[in-house]
């Protein structure tokens, strides 16, 4: 995580506080199983824009854990 919160003015007057947040991903080679789906999950639950990532072409099952 990121050290400092990023306040960002919009022009509709709406305030948002960015954090930025690395963490390993369900599709990390090193992950095991279940973990990089909490991983996943917990990132998704807190977030509301995420930024996927990845090294390789997207198989069509690693899409439907962003559905």
């Amino acid at each position: 995580m990121w050290s400092d919160i990023f306040l960002h003015d919009a022009e509709d007057g709406e305030k948002y506080a960015i954090v930025v947040i690395d963490t390993q991903g369900k599709f990390d080679s090193s992950a095991e199983g279940k973990e990089g789906l909490k991983i996943f999950r917990l990132t998704s639950l807190i977030s509301s824009l995420m930024i996927l990532n990845t090294n390789d072409e997207m198989e069509e099952n690693q899409l439907s854990f962003l559905q």
